[in-house]
């Protein structure tokens, strides 16, 4: 059982309640942290795991005086009761001490047949997702010392500016950082100026990652996908239908877009399922909303069945299918059939135009089965937030060239008209250049979410600033964009936008998703007159 600052002392040392005062740094940024404790590294010894608990708490308790705003949520992997899916904590972030203190007292050893490693722990954390934008920074106590294999946390994908490592026993965690992340040493028998070190980490304004990612959008067809899940080659392992369905709906999620792409979605599964063996009622299906499709694709769940179909036969239904008109043009087909010899080829000749299949092996090479027009994408269960964006571009690319242009619009001027206050140096300051001088349109988009306190008409506000973005960034290649929001948001100082411009329309859509998420409980507000 873990005993807080506030609860009756253990037998281990203990940390008195540290002043706000006692900070070197001041908070220059908002931290929202999901902290993971490690409750596999020390074996079976509870009383290390007890002390682990009690430096969090202390961390807490600190971070918590040090700065109102922030929020803290709570994951363990290894023996205890928590799930193996660290998402779930991020429903349960803390505004205060007092709330993460009682969500700690679950932090106990729990001699579990299946621990979680620390290697598939951050594999989990790899592939998690936070579209709600409610996590800007992870916290990982550990005491491992040999990281030899242990795959590196990858804060860009998961959506997340800093990576505190705090290394139990005095060890460090460096190995298993970005380049930007920062590690802490921390004794076992810890003192104050210890968890102060831990704060400071934490609040310490965060570094670019150096790491980040950089595309450029290219333009995209016309998509109308029916999407094909796998209930049959796992048998009957329900957790990994569950993954293969998350990646599914994360991916939906961005290909619907509203304001970027012209997509709609169907879908159809196969297998341990009670979906129609007919192929031709995703079409009934289909949609450009995303939760009209996440409503269909919850239904994907194992159904013990004696007849499943297999992906040799889902393949032929899909071959056999009768699509006219424009009703759909793709399909992506997701299969975790290691042994793909004797599969037939994905080739719909009864869809009328039809001109993309991609197949998604899950840990598997699928090239075997694609059409000349189609693609194959290998990506593993536990994925990254980087493998659905390469999905996600094979099944947006480039039409044929055979194909007439899409239209372009009128571009924004971005010539710099001289007034009467400017003045000309009488020397060369570098080399000169014929006709006016060229310059970035650097914006700023600031969403209402204090006069409305509506979250459905927040929602569409959200929408509109993404449509105005996808204009623009459409116009002119020179267009920069950032995100800031007023009222009942997560953001509040303004300059913290000026870390996320962006020249890309995909890094700016998920910002507007995290910005413009509407804290309508919650006190803290910056109104027009204040803000």
């Amino acid at each position: 059982m873990f005993w807080g600052l506030n609860d009756s002392p253990s037998s281990s040392p203990q940390v008195a309640p540290p002043k706000a005062s006692a900070l070197s740094v001041v908070p220059s940024w908002i931290p929202d942290c999901l902290v993971i404790g490690d409750l596999f590294n020390y074996g079976h010894d509870e009383d290390a795991y007890e002390q682990e608990g009690e430096l969090i708490d202390a961390v807490a308790y600190e971070l918590f005086e040090s700065t109102s705003l922030s929020s803290l949520g709570l994951w363990a992997f290894g023996y205890t009761s928590f799930s193996k899916r660290p998402s779930g904590s991020l429903e349960k972030m803390r505004k205060n001490y007092d709330d993460f203190q009682s969500d700690l007292v679950d932090f106990d050893y729990v001699n579990i047949s299946d621990p979680l490693d620390i290697k598939a722990a951050i594999d989990a954390i790899n592939a998690m997702r936070d579209n709600g934008g409610r996590i800007n920074c992870l916290v990982l106590f550990s005491p491992l010392k040999d990281t030899t294999g242990v795959p590196s946390i990858e804060p860009v994908p998961i959506g997340v500016e800093k990576v505190v490592g705090v290394g139990l026993n005095n060890v460090n965690l460096e190995a298993l950082l970005p380049g930007n992340g920062l590690a802490v040493k921390v004794p076992r028998n810890f003192l104050d100026e210890h968890v102060s070190a831990v704060v400071n980490a934490i609040i310490s304004r965060p570094q670019p990652i150096t790491t980040r990612i950089t595309t450029t959008e290219p333009s995209f067809a016309r998509r109308d996908c029916i999407f094909v899940g796998d209930l049959f080659n796992y048998g009957n392992d329900t957790d990994s239908y569950d993954q293969e369905m998350n990646f599914i709906s994360d991916l939906v999620y961005d290909f619907l877009d509203p304001w970027y792409y012209k997509t709609t979605a169907g879908f159809w599964a196969y297998g341990y399922t009670n979906f129609s063996k007919s192929a031709n009622t995703s079409l009934e299906t289909m949609t450009k909303n995303y939760y009209k499709f996440n409503e269909e694709l919850l239904k994907m769940e194992y159904f013990n069945t004696t007849d499943p179909w297999t992906t040799k036969e889902a393949i032929e239904e899909l071959n056999r299918m009768y699509v006219s008109g424009r009703r759909a043009n793709c399909i992506v087909f997701f299969s975790a059939q290691k042994n793909t010899t004797g599969l037939p080829q994905i080739n719909p000749k009864n869809m009328d135009h039809a001109d993309r299949v991609i197949a998604v092996g899950i840990d598997t090479d699928l090239r075997g089965i694609v059409p000349y027009y189609g693609q194959a994408v290998r990506i593993p269960l536990y994925y990254r937030n980087d493998y659905v964006y390469r999905v996600l571009t094979a099944i947006m690319e480039q039409p044929p060239p055979t194909q007439p242009p899409k239209p372009t619009l009128v571009p924004i001027s971005t010539e710099q008209t001289p007034t009467s206050t400017q003045t000309t140096s009488a020397e060369p300051t570098g080399t000169t250049t014929a006709g006016p001088r060229k310059s970035d349109i650097h914006c700023v988009l600031a969403g209402d979410m204090l006069n409305i306190r509506d979250r459905d008409t927040y929602d569409r506000e959200a929408y509109f600033m993404k449509k105005i973005g996808a204009r623009l960034f459409e116009t002119t290649s020179r267009f920069i964009a950032g995100v800031w929001s007023y009222g009942y948001s997560r953001l509040y100082e303004m300059w913290l936008v000026y870390d996320t411009m962006t020249d890309n329309y995909m890094a700016f859509s998920a910002d507007v998703n995290a910005k413009m998420y509407s804290y309508a409980g919650e006190s803290a507000k910056i109104t027009t007159d204040n803000g």
